[in-house]
Formats: structure tokens, C-alpha cells, sequence
């Protein structure tokens, strides 16, 4: 994936660890935005309707990462009759000895209540200038995947594959945890990287963690969770390769995330939830 402009002074290295958050980025911010989507009609899980902010910090330096801020900005509004739609802007700054350079990725997507048609649209800026622009809509035809791609692109792709969308991914995870399992692989599409792939995945899932009742947001005290990692790797290398990103997050049983890290190889994110609003959404009939 190239990425341009570069900051003037900034170094080839800190270029790679753009590309990197780029990637990332474009997985449908994949940790939070995921657990935002949908759960089919006949799902009895229910998902919350919510508008939350996470800043984002360093956790571990690397590479020529020496420094990083940010914060993400999610909200995911909708019912399983009426379909779920989440929007994401990340704004995430890396400081390195050569200078620094601001990644500004929007992304909206929308997944049908029936889990079998999903749509989705990114922005992302460097410093200010477009970088990449993604979009397209996906659905499960005669057990594949057609994807109809209008940007970076235009075209037809067909996999001979049936992949989970972000609504089933996180459903499965959610009912993996409940039923006590600790491992989940799923071939997952969500529109990342440049809207035309498949990504394999693994969650490794945490023993109950109960409510969290230390929390500074008291409608989340009360809720079940688990601790969740989720590697996502290029297709096939799943127990061969080394994932290209990592996710770890708090997963309640209500599908909100807390105390995220972002893995990227060389360095490493953090991302403190700082305020929550919970959204009215009408009831299925």
C-alpha cells in the first residue's frame, strides 16, 4: 500500500508505521468497530446503541515510533430489523526522531439486519492530503462472496467463500465467550485494506471477567465481559504466519469495548474509553 506525501523531515521507518495504522485502520477500526455491528433477527443477543471516545496513546515504542496521541470516535446506531450503522473517525499522530505525521481515517459502514449484505465507505488523510479512498457493498450469493467495488477500484470480485461479515464475527465471539470456549478462527470480510479481501482471523477469549465495577461509567458495572485478543492475518496463515495487526479489548456482553491496545509489530497503541452515551434505538416489532 503506498502512502503519500510524506512530512517533510520524516523518515522512511516512520513512513512504514503509517502504512501500518493505514492498514489498520481500514479493518473497520476492527476494535471497535466491530463489536458495533449487528446481530441477525433471530439472534437473542442485543447489542447497545452508543456513541463512544477513546484516546489514544503510546504503550510500547519501536521502529521510530517514539511518541503517538490520538482518539477515536465511534458510534454505532441501529436495530437487527432495520440493519446497524457505525461510523469511526481515528485521528492518530506518530512522533518519531525525524518529524511527525497525522493519520485521519473516517469510516462508515452499514450491515443488514439478515447478516447478508454489508457496505462501506473510508477516508483517510495524511497530514491533511487524501491518501486513500475506499468503497464498496459485499453480499453472500449461492455460498461466495461478490464484492462490487468502486473505489480504489472499480470491478467485480468473486470469492468461492462464504466469510462471516463484522455482525456474525463479533455474534460468534460473544457466543464463543458465553459458552466457555477460548479459541475462534473465522474468515472474516469487514471492507479493510483496500475492500476487495478476505482476512482470517483468531480470538483467543479470557475467562469471565464479571462487571466492572471500578468503572468511571456506571452503565458499564453491570455488565459481563472478557478479555479478547484478535490477530488478523492474510489469508491462510493462520498458526503459520505473523498477524499484520492486533486487537485487544474488553468485549461486554452489550458489545461495547473497553481498554483497547493496538499492536502494529514495531510499536504498540493504547486507547482509554473517556465518555460513553448510550442512544435510544425503537424496539423490533
Amino acid at each position: 500500500m503506498s502512502v503519500s506525501p510524506l512530512s517533510p523531515g520524516s523518515s522512511p521507518r516512520l513512513s512504514r508505521s503509517v502504512r501500518t495504522v493505514t492498514a489498520a485502520a481500514m479493518l473497520g477500526c476492527a476494535l471497535v468497530a466491530s463489536p458495533g455491528a449487528s446481530a441477525a433477527p433471530q439472534e437473542a443477543t442485543a447489542l447497545a446503541s452508543h456513541r463512544a471516545v477513546y484516546d489514544l496513546s503510546l504503550l510500547r515504542g519501536g521502529g521510530d515510533v517514539i511518541d503517538a496521541e490520538g482518539r477515536i470516535v465511534y458510534e454505532f446506531v441501529g436495530s437487527a430489523c432495520e440493519g446497524y450503522t457505525t461510523n469511526v473517525r481515528q485521528l492518530t499522530t506518530l512522533i518519531g526522531e525525524g518529524g511527525e505525521m497525522t493519520l485521519d481515517t473516517n469510516v462508515t459502514t452499514f450491515e443488514e439486519g439478515d447478516a447478508g449484505a454489508f457496505s462501506f465507505r473510508t477516508r483517510t488523510l495524511l497530514d491533511g492530503m487524501p491518501t486513500m479512498r475506499t468503497q464498496g457493498e459485499a453480499e453472500i450469493v449461492d455460498g461466495g462472496l461478490r464484492i462490487l467495488l468502486e473505489e480504489p477500484r472499480s470491478g467485480e470480485i468473486m470469492h468461492a467463500e462464504e466469510p462471516a461479515f463484522p455482525a456474525q464475527h463479533i455474534i460468534a465471539i460473544l457466543d464463543a465467550a458465553q459458552g466457555g470456549n477460548a479459541i475462534l478462527e473465522t474468515a472474516v470480510f469487514d471492507g479493510g485494506d483496500e475492500g476487495d479481501d478476505i482476512h482470517d482471523t483468531l480470538a483467543v477469549i479470557g475467562a469471565p471477567l464479571g462487571p466492572d465495577e471500578g468503572s468511571a461509567f456506571s452503565q458499564l458495572t453491570r455488565t459481563q465481559r472478557w478479555r479478547v485478543t484478535l490477530s488478523y492475518f492474510d489469508r491462510g496463515e493462520v498458526g503459520d504466519g505473523t498477524p499484520g495487526y492486533v486487537a485487544g479489548f474488553d468485549l461486554h456482553e452489550n458489545g461495547v469495548t473497553t481498554d483497547l491496545t493496538m499492536e502494529f509489530g514495531d510499536f504498540a497503541l493504547a486507547g482509554a474509553m473517556t465518555s460513553i452515551e448510550f442512544l435510544d434505538t425503537a424496539p423490533c416489532p
